[in-house]
């Protein structure tokens, strides 16, 4: 099952790669970063990637991450991603739109697949649903108007009780919840808030210090403005 953690302010990249692989503590081992996943951050006024298939973790890997300065970062997590799957492949996704990168990822899973892909979608070249999704909503995302555009795709996704997703651009980052109000639902969303920070992840939540925690509505449109912290 798919999730993310997302995070906007004044913290470390030790802090963030703990608290998504380690459930709070410190990473000392490359093999900590298990798993396949993908790591979008700001760096400037650019977007940038590190990708993981999670079949062999690369030497040096967790040295060269814990040396990255951002103020806005998200890990995607995935476990059952084929073994076959590219590296390129694994989420988030990056796409230029208008002048402007947008990443995206997503948490949970499409019920309703027959409803929201057209046909040739669901038969084209063995695509993921992360990848189905991923063209449905920028076939509907205007960049112009990010949070308008969101909370129309919102409304066309009723119906959907398990499925979150993230959209990230240098200055913006944003979430689309659409879940029902089960406790363990994966797509579910959390804020978390600190002094100089803010974070967003899926599924379960961590202890973590100084954050407190409170469940995102299960219909909701989060935009969250990235106000350029000294990196420190």
């Amino acid at each position: 099952m798919s999730r993310f953690f997302a995070a906007a302010g004044r913290f470390k990249m030790e802090w963030l790669l703990a608290a998504a692989f380690g459930d709070g503590a410190r990473l000392i081992e490359d093999r900590q970063l298990s798993g396949e996943w993908g790591l979008g951050y700001c760096h400037g006024n650019r977007l940038e990637l590190v990708r993981s298939p999670g079949r062999k973790t690369e030497p040096g890997l967790l040295k060269a991450l814990l040396e990255l300065k951002t103020d806005m970062a998200v890990i995607y997590q995935h476990e059952l991603l084929p073994e076959s799957t590219p590296a390129g492949r694994i989420p988030p996704y990056i796409r230029y739109e208008q002048g402007r990168h947008w990443m995206f990822c997503h948490a949970g899973r499409v019920t309703r697949a027959e409803a929201l892909f057209g046909s040739w979608q669901r038969s084209s070249g063995g695509l993921t649903t992360g990848e189905l999704l991923f063209a449905y909503v920028f076939d509907r995302f205007n960049p112009e108007q990010p949070q308008e555009s969101l909370n129309g795709l919102l409304a066309q996704l009723a119906g959907e009780p398990e499925l979150s997703f993230c959209l990230m651009s240098a200055d913006v980052l944003a979430f689309v919840c659409r879940t029902d109000d089960r406790g363990d639902n994966p797509a579910r969303l959390w804020l978390g808030r600190g002094e100089l920070i803010r974070v967003i992840c899926s599924g379960r939540v961590i202890n973590l210090p100084g954050i407190s925690w409170e469940p995102i509505p299960s219909e909701q449109v989060i935009f969250i403005r990235r106000q350029r912290w000294a990196v420190v």
